[in-house]
């Protein structure tokens, strides 16, 4: 199949001898942006203050890699009182800090693997904004993704060593090299799909999402190709080939759902194939379609209820944790400002095509889910900034050719312009935790005994013990506690028990004594955050949620 482009919105492409050190600009531009005002908030005291609250959980992974390097803590008796849980999280970020962690400070390490990563992003980002439309697409694009102050500037600042940045790498990788698979069919493309798919698949145990995308775009290619008698193995070859590989890399690691859901990729993208060449008439291949659907539709149903699937990629009702709300109108405009505007004129302008057909339907997608879950922000605004991108430069073929770059610098100038103060506050946001909580975590290790007879149990693969007593806080406190204290909480962000808002909640004194024996707990934490600024939660969390501090 010959190269096809869509039409680009300028005569000619960009010089190349510019577009790759502007590109460079750019990249290292936001890193910059990313460490210059964090440096003084993580880097404290000769110890590295990680941001939000997973990222500590992350590094008691990295502590314990280190010691076992390279085997993964699959099962940490530490997540929560008394027995422990599974570890919910996939070995890919510990093993990029503890790799290069054997040979240099891991903690510096992870503290600025984010920022690396969300600078790399704008590489892919870049070429995509190429392929679907032109050189200067995606530089346009890359800008925006490096300066809008949302999820993705916030989730790679320095310090915030959580998996999110690198999802981010690893789908746009991922999503590009399934653009080049498609228009060239070349292995030279397929075969790094696959193994970013795998990447990416050892970094977050929730990349049925992209399958969930491709699997949406794969049925609207099937149809147009079945409509126009066209040869279904190309898109077997492009979509079975790299989930295949990507299986295979990460099989070790993966959920049963998620390995059953790859595997019905595979079943239903051959099946389509398969029917398509063997059975005689269209009858019996509409007959085959009424097999292999329901069945990947069941596959899906019977191991992520549809129930499920919506409410973990989409839409979470009941929630106390913001990030997994609703993007409210407010938080959309201070987010992207006139980049949400311009990326609707870019959907509607946008060329509607077999090669824009993909591009379309994971941008829709992650569209929605952003919407009904403000924290898919970091994979969000790269389909958001490539469509504004675009329609920027659509914009520009309206006008007369001697006043096109003057119209540019316009519209970049109040694409950025409203968000300045917003980008320059995130950059230099405030960390999470403060010298009390580190403080007294730090006592809290040093002066109490060890919740287990090996003080080295922090450190091991396997433990059979138990924690003999627990430490109470609200459960957004308890990777702190992990890490930082070496302690067991009663809850955490990954496992919970309910108990700390029963406590804190609790209307006598027999009540709350039944919570501390329930779990054994010898230590509480408060501080005045629990009353000025996560009561609702916690009473809402306790059933109670009409209940005033007293």
């Amino acid at each position: 199949m010959g190269k096809k482009k869509v039409k680009t919105t300028k005569k000619t492409e960009t010089t190349s001898r510019y577009v790759y050190p502007i590109l460079g600009i750019l990249v290292v531009g936001a890193f910059l942006l990313r460490i210059v005002g964090q440096l003084d908030k993580v880097f404290v005291g000769g110890n590295v203050w990680f941001r939000g609250v997973d990222s500590w959980y992350h590094m008691r992974l990295v502590d314990n890699m280190i010691a076992n390097f390279p085997h993964f803590l699959e099962f940490d008796r530490f997540s929560i009182f008394p027995a422990g849980g599974v570890v919910g999280y996939l070995p890919l970020l510990s093993w990029l800090i503890a790799t290069p962690g054997q040979f240099l400070n891991y903690e510096i390490v992870a503290a600025y693997l984010p920022p690396i990563v969300g600078a790399l992003t704008l590489i892919p980002v870049y070429f995509i904004g190429k392929e679907v439309f032109s050189s200067e697409v995606g530089l346009l694009a890359c800008l925006l993704v490096a300066v809008l102050p949302g999820e993705f500037l916030h989730r790679t600042l320095l310090g915030f060593t959580d998996h999110h940045a690198l999802e981010a790498l690893l789908m746009a990788t991922t999503f590009l090299f399934f653009l080049y698979s498609y228009r060239t069919l070349q292995w030279r493309w397929i075969i790094p799909a696959g193994i970013s798919l795998g990447l990416y698949q050892l970094a977050w145990a929730g990349t049925s999402y992209l399958l969930f995308i491709l699997g949406i775009w794969m049925w609207f290619e099937f149809l147009r190709r079945f409509k126009n008698n066209e040869d279904i193995y190309p898109l077997c070859k492009i979509i079975s080939i790299p989930v295949s590989i990507g299986l295979l890399i990460s099989y070790s690691f993966l959920g049963q759902g998620a390995i059953l859901i790859s595997l019905g990729v595979i079943v239903v993208t051959s099946g389509l194939w398969l029917v398509t060449k063997y059975a005689k008439d269209r009858e019996q291949i509409l007959f085959g379609l009424t097999i292999l659907v329901p069945t990947g539709l069941a596959i899906v149903g019977f191991f992520y209820s549809w129930h499920g699937l919506l409410t973990t990629f989409f839409w979470k009702g009941g929630t106390t944790v913001q990030e997994v709300g609703w993007l409210m109108p407010n938080v959309m405009f201070a987010t992207y400002g006139i980049s949400f505007l311009l990326m609707i004129g870019g959907l509607w302008f946008c060329p509607k095509n077999k090669y824009t057909a993909l591009f379309l339907i994971w941008s829709l997608v992650l569209i929605m889910a952003s919407i009904g879950q403000r924290r898919w922000g970091y994979y969000t605004v790269i389909p958001i900034s490539l469509l504004a991108a675009y329609f920027t430069f659509t914009i520009t073929q309206w006008v007369k050719p001697q006043v096109r770059v003057a119209i540019v610098v316009i519209i970049i100038a109040f694409l950025l312009m409203p968000n300045i103060n917003n980008t320059i506050r995130l950059s230099q946001l405030p960390n999470n935790i403060n010298a009390d909580w580190y403080v007294t975590l730090t006592w809290l290790e040093k002066n109490t005994p060890d919740p287990f007879t090996d003080e080295d149990t922090y450190y091991r693969l396997k433990v059979e013990e138990k924690a003999q007593y627990s430490v109470l806080s609200w459960w957004d406190y308890g990777h702190w506690i992990i890490r930082i204290a070496k302690r067991v909480p009663t809850d955490s962000p990954t496992l919970t028990s309910n108990i700390d808002a029963q406590f804190f909640t609790s209307e006598t004194e027999e009540e709350a004594t039944k919570a501390l024996r329930e779990r054994n707990i010898k230590y509480i934490i408060v501080d005045r955050t629990l009353v000025e600024g996560k009561w609702y939660a916690i009473a809402r969390r306790g059933d109670k949620a009409d209940m005033d501090v007293k």
